[in-house]
């Protein structure tokens, strides 16, 4: 089957990713959202989705990968174009979706109207614009990138595959890449062959229109761009601090690399010149007279319990945190692997956390103020191998708006699907974590010793997917 718009559209809907990811439960209780599975034929290499049955909705592992999945399409993230390899995703695509593998929803994607919800490596295969039509896609939060298969590719001696929804591995030299910026509608002319493919989970839309309703999306106040023109994406650099001392932009330095001329060649320059030094003198002046010496005032030094550690004149980056709760406690997890002895300190209103580990064994730091006050007494914390759990007991029983004591969105600050749980949620329609249970085994792991026990938590993206139809 065949996710891509079948016939043309009469209207045009602006999209938009929402704010909460309940925000469409109510759609998808009525059968709206469509969920798939892209896979690949491997006689023709086309493109093709298993759309799963339409109760798809009454299985929790799927509605939380469809939660997951437009919470995290509201962060952009690094990634570089140019390491996006064709043979690796096709690979992936020709696993049969039938069978019961691990991680087989990760091609998982979700459909509602012209409207999709798809994640990294999504793709329709190749598309041709039909005469008299258009395509406009809209992106939202993220970028997608988009491969034009131009004429001169079309008669090269390489014979590109030009079957429809075709992924041909080793045709991607002949594709021309360009990047669709963010919050941007972009119209594919007639007679366009491209390979749309996003690049992290995002939501996007696609529509099949008339040529003569551009005019009509300009005066509705639609941001049309040229898909051709985006040869590069200049990404947004993480907030950290300028560097020190700071430097001339490679852009403004001179194109020799070496000091400019004087307007004299024969005179050296200022800064070479030599300066006299005057010899110092020394005066003496007789003591003044004898006063009362004057009262001293006394200040008191407040001293941080929480030092700033600075490494190359750069702040430290804080690592990935996840985070659920109940009424009586927080469950927060620093994900940092082979984090060896690191700097732990639970207060009341504030954990503090340093360590070195992770695939690249940099430094990474993070001081979380909380939203309200925790027994400090109470709380327990481990650390493991893979990260560092906290148990934190609550002053008082109630159900927090949020983690963090401010009120902004941090990009490695996320939600523990697998173990949240709604105020409104009884125990009995929640899977929670025993985390009494788990503080008992933690026993005084509060000193950095290791845990004696097995990691059962199991993610949801690990679980058996339904039977497709």
């Amino acid at each position: 089957m065949d996710a891509f718009p079948a016939a043309p559209s009469s209207t045009v809907r602006p999209v938009c990713v929402p704010d909460k990811t309940d925000a469409l439960d109510h759609v998808v209780r009525q059968g709206l959202v469509k969920a798939f599975i892209t896979y690949q034929e491997p006689k023709n290499n086309r493109i093709f989705v298993s759309f799963s049955s339409p109760t798809w909705f009454q299985k929790k592992t799927l509605m939380d990968n469809f939660k997951r999945t437009i919470h995290e399409a509201q962060i952009e993230n690094r990634f570089d174009p140019d390491a996006i390899q064709w043979e690796k995703i096709s690979q992936a695509f020709m696993r049969n979706p039938d069978r019961t593998l691990k991680n087989a929803d990760k091609r998982m994607g979700f459909q509602f109207n012209n409207m999709f919800i798809v994640k990294s490596f999504f793709t329709f295969g190749l598309r041709k614009v039909e005469p008299g039509t258009i395509h406009l896609i809209q992106t939202t939060n993220v970028p997608v990138l988009i491969y034009e298969l131009p004429p001169s590719s079309r008669r090269s001696q390489a014979e590109p595959n030009l079957y429809r929804r075709s992924f041909e591995p080793y045709d991607q030299m002949l594709y021309h890449r360009t990047v669709m910026e963010p919050h941007t509608s972009y119209p594919i002319p007639a007679g366009t062959q491209y390979i749309l493919m996003t690049v992290q989970k995002t939501v996007f839309a696609l529509d099949v229109l008339p040529e003569t309703i551009l005019t009509t999306l300009l005066q509705n106040g639609f941001r049309l761009g040229d898909f051709r023109k985006a040869k590069h994406y200049h990404q947004k650099a993480y907030k950290l601090p300028p560097p020190t001392p700071a430097h001339t932009p490679v852009e403004e330095r001179p194109a020799s690399g070496k000091r400019p001329f004087a307007k004299n060649y024969l005179e050296v320059p200022s800064r070479y010149k030599k300066i006299r030094i005057a010899p110092a003198t020394r005066r003496i002046q007789r003591p003044p007279t004898a006063s009362p010496p004057a009262p001293v005032k006394l200040f008191s030094l407040s001293i941080p319990s929480y030092p700033l550690f600075i490494m190359g004149d750069e702040r430290l980056l804080p690592p990935p945190v996840f985070w659920a709760q109940r009424k009586n406690l927080l469950y927060v997890k620093v994900q940092l692997e082979d984090c060896q002895n690191p700097t732990i300190k639970v207060d009341k209103d504030k954990i503090y956390f340093k360590g070195k580990g992770g695939t690249e064994k940099k430094d990474h730091e993070v001081t979380l103020e909380l939203f309200k006050e925790i027994k400090p007494d109470e709380s327990k914390y481990a650390v493991r191998d893979r990260a560092t759990e906290f148990v934190l007991i609550k002053a008082e029983e109630e159900f927090w708006k949020r983690l963090l004591k401010e009120d902004k969105k941090f990009h490695w600050l996320k939600v523990d699907f697998n173990k949240w749980k709604d105020e409104d949620d009884s125990e009995d329609e929640v899977e929670g974590t025993d985390f009494e249970e788990m503080m008992r085994k933690m026993g005084g792991a509060n000193e950095g010793g290791d845990l004696n026990y097995d990691e059962d938590v199991v993610d949801s993206d690990d679980e058996e997917l339904p039977d497709l139809e």
